[in-house]
């Protein structure tokens, strides 16, 4: 036991050695020799510290029962130390084979047998070797004209296929073959240009371009052909003739030269008296003599009889003239005429109408002057407007076409005015005129102004273009003295106004442009001004850009004493924005959006879709009118009251008309406002007056001032009576937001919202107002109330929407 505890100590002491492939029973490291070495292995493989695999598992299990013991290592020491030996014999031929792994190039095999005592046993066969076959080429790559290619040759074991050695060969690159040479974009030579071709050679192989040469072929130069007669024209009277000679190359056919002969010009034959010609092209002054004579042949016009004083420039109809018309002339028209096909003034080309005929009388302002391209005159002390039909000088009549001003052009209807009052600024005396039949139109691109009339069923249109026009003042408060009183509550001096000259309607787009010539006489002086009415903005009437008003104006609806100043309906569709507008009159500055404007009788203004936002204070005078339609809303920023009526104080001639004649003309005596869609008061704005509706509508107040007092006129200055004021003439009227409820006329309030719930309607007999009298040192007040002359009717019934 002491002799076996030994033996294992020296064996778990001993290395481990490596097998091989000449390993026996009891030799698992293969060494050729049963050591110690052999024994400690097969110990570790007994106890899992080695995993021996084939040859080595099959060595390691000398006792041959199928699993490597304790009981392998002991005996393995033993024979190690001569204690023991295996006491099989060697295998001999007729020994039984049980198994057989045969051996292969590389590894070695085994032969199982069973000894002849019954036990099996093993005997190692070796490792064969390689056996090489014969080399083989691989990885062919073919040599190009500038790359080179390479193979490889390899030599693989016929048994195993294992690549035994493998040697590259290198190709070096062949180089290009040159092909023939080839002809190629070749240009053929014109008379005037040169042509060439190119040589080219290229590689037969690969193609690549190996070499171009270019070669040029010089201009063929012109061949001339035979001459030959162009733009013969032969001569006529007053004008001359002639052809052109001219050669051409027979080839290109380019023009080699031309050579040009005159035919002088034929004498005028048949010259006869003509009627006056309708236009002339010219800077003026035109011709004012009492006859003009014209020859049958060529048109032109003369002087005298004989054709020995040419008048030029004329033309037989303003439809010739316009076509004749360049850049930076002006036709003018000369007499009565009537346009009955479609006409255009061109781009740089002005038309005008004029008042008279003499130099100064087809003089157009300049652009930089207060009543820009007018073709006007001051007429200072007439005081009786001129209506259509009377002192014209000249009328167009369109019938059945379409007179189109293009973009850039101008028209000018030309006329005299007066700043006398009371219609300041109106036409006074001479003036030209544009009659637009029911079948025909104007249409607007470029400039439109007039101090002329423009009449007629027919319908302009203002397609992006300005117009201008007159803005007049129908009772202007005159006198520094009188302006100032006025500024001084916040009023403008004046509360009548009218546009009358353009009386055809007219449709205004959302790039448009309508300015007003003002004309105040103030300090013995004519105040002229031109203020931006509509635009897109910088006016008092701002246009969003998909946004279109229209203008009827109704002569026939006129006051006593203002026979000449009709109405004007406006209807937009669309955003419009109330803005301020400028005057200037004896040196004051009337900015209204420091000064409340009225809208006067004669004009009523209708919001049929679209949002009107009036940031301008205004006051609705007595007869006038305005209705947010039932797709529209009105948006007050500022302020806005609706009179109950008006005891206006008188100046001189001048004033706004009585209740009594308003009445009498179909006009209502006091301010209308018709809500049908919806009302909105801002935070801080003003509003007071009476709000109607025709059963729909909606009012939204906010924290707003919701009562005023409208002061018209002025108290008398001891100092100041050399100025137009005769009297005093002051009235205050106290108004207060209001609207008809089911208990009658009510107060509105702050921060309420109404609804309408019916068009019902009630009366109004009599309104309210202060009268002041005496002078500046002496003021006297009194309490008045002033009857209507007719019974007004207060129209639609509200409710508050949170009750």
């Amino acid at each position: 036991m002491k002799k076996l505890l030994v033996l294992l100590a020296l064996l778990t002491a001993c290395l481990c050695c490596t097998l091989t492939a000449n390993a026996v029973i009891g030799d698992p490291d293969a060494d050729g020799d049963i050591t110690a070495a052999d024994a400690r292995y097969v110990l570790r493989a007994a106890v899992g510290l080695e995993h021996p695999m084939d040859l080595a598992a099959d060595c390691s299990d000398v006792d041959h029962d199928g699993d490597i013991t304790a009981a392998d290592a002991r005996l393995v020491l033993r024979v190690a130390v001569e204690l023991d030996r295996f006491t099989h014999p060697a295998p001999k031929g007729d020994e039984p084979t049980v198994s057989i792994r045969p051996a292969t190039c590389t590894g070695d095999g085994v032969r199982y047998y069973r000894c002849s005592c019954g036990e099996p046993l093993l005997v190692v066969l070796p490792a064969k070797g390689h056996t090489p076959g014969k080399a083989v080429t691989e990885n062919y790559v073919r040599a190009l004209c500038e790359k080179a290619g390479s193979y490889d040759e390899a030599v693989y074991c016929t048994v195993c296929g294992e690549t035994l050695s493998r040697k590259t060969t290198v190709l070096p690159a062949r180089g290009h073959t040159a092909g023939d040479p080839a002809e190629e974009n070749r240009v053929e030579p014109t008379c005037e240009t040169a042509g060439g071709y190119d040589t080219a050679v290229y590689c037969t192989v690969c193609k690549k371009e190996l070499k171009r040469d270019h070669t040029g072929l010089p201009e063929l130069g012109h061949t001339p052909a035979e001459a030959v007669t162009e733009n013969d024209v032969a001569a006529t009277c007053g004008a001359q003739g002639g052809y052109d000679t001219v050669v051409y190359c027979g080839v290109c056919g380019k023009e080699l030269s031309r050579d040009h002969t005159v035919r002088p010009a034929l004498p005028h034959a048949d010259i006869a008296a003509a009627d006056a010609p309708e236009a002339y092209i010219g800077a003026g002054p035109v011709w004012d003599g009492t006859a003009f004579y014209r020859c049958a042949d060529c048109g032109a016009y003369f002087e005298d009889a004989e054709g020995q004083k040419p008048l030029g420039g004329f033309y037989p109809a303003l439809t010739d003239a316009l076509d004749a018309a360049g850049e930076g002339e002006t036709v003018i028209l000369l007499r009565d005429a009537t346009l009955k096909e479609d006409a255009d003034v061109k781009a740089g080309v002005t038309l005008l109408l004029p008042y008279g005929y003499g130099q100064n009388d087809i003089f157009i302002r300049p652009a930089d002057n207060r009543l820009p391209y007018a073709n006007a005159a001051e007429n200072d002390y007439v005081i009786t407007v001129t209506p259509p039909g009377t002192d014209v000088s000249v009328k167009l009549t369109l019938s059945g076409c379409t007179l189109n001003v293009e973009e850039g052009a101008m028209l000018v209807v030309g006329g005299k005015y007066s700043g006398s009052q009371p219609v300041g600024g109106a036409t006074y005396g001479a003036h030209a005129e544009i009659e637009v039949s029911a079948d025909a139109g104007i249409s607007i691109g470029g400039t439109l102004s007039t101090y002329g009339y423009v009449t007629g069923e027919g319908e302009m249109t203002l397609a992006g273009g300005t117009l201008y026009l007159p803005l007049v003042f129908t009772d202007f408060h005159g006198g520094t003295y009188s302006a100032i009183e006025y500024l001084g509550h916040n009023r403008m001096p004046f509360n009548s106004y009218a546009c009358i000259n353009v009386r055809c309607p007219v449709t205004a787009d959302g790039a448009s442009k309508v300015y007003g010539y003002g004309v105040l006489y103030a300090s013995g002086v004519l105040n002229a001004s031109t203020s931006l009415i509509i635009a897109p903005e910088d006016a008092f009437l701002n246009l969003a850009p998909d946004a279109v008003l229209r203008f009827v104006y109704d002569a026939d609806k006129t006051v006593e004493g203002y026979p000449e100043l009709g109405t004007m309906a406006v209807t937009a569709e669309g955003d419009v924005t109330v803005d301020s507008i400028e005057l200037r009159a004896a040196g004051l500055r009337l900015d209204t959006s420091q000064l409340e404007f009225t809208v006067p009788y004669n004009f009523s203004y209708l919001q049929n879709s679209g949002t009107v936002t009036v940031k301008q204070g205004l006051a609705l005078m007595p007869g006038a009118a305005v209705t947010v339609g039932e797709n529209a809303s009105m948006v007050l920023e500022k302020t806005f009251y609706v009179l109950d009526g008006l005891c206006a104080g008188l100046y001189s001639a001048y004033h706004y008309p009585a209740g009594d004649k308003l009445s009498a003309a179909g006009y209502a005596e006091r301010g209308r406002f018709f809500v049908d869609g919806a009302l909105t008061v801002c935070d801080g704005a003003s509003f007071a007056g009476i709000a109607e509706t025709h059963g729909t509508g909606t009012v939204d107040v906010g924290e707003a001032t919701l009562s005023t007092v409208f002061t018209d006129g002025l108290i008398l200055n001891e100092l100041m009576v050399f100025y137009t004021a005769i009297a005093t003439n002051r009235t205050d009227y106290a108004l207060t937001a209001r609207l008809q409820t089911g208990e009658g006329i009510v107060a509105m309030t702050e921060n309420t919202s109404y609804a309408a719930v019916s068009d019902g309607e009630t009366t109004l007999t009599a309104f309210a107002y202060v009268k002041y009298s005496g002078d500046i040192e002496n003021t006297v007040t009194e309490d008045v109330t002033a009857t209507y002359s007719v019974p007004q009717t207060v129209k639609g019934v509200w409710q508050k929407t949170d009750d």
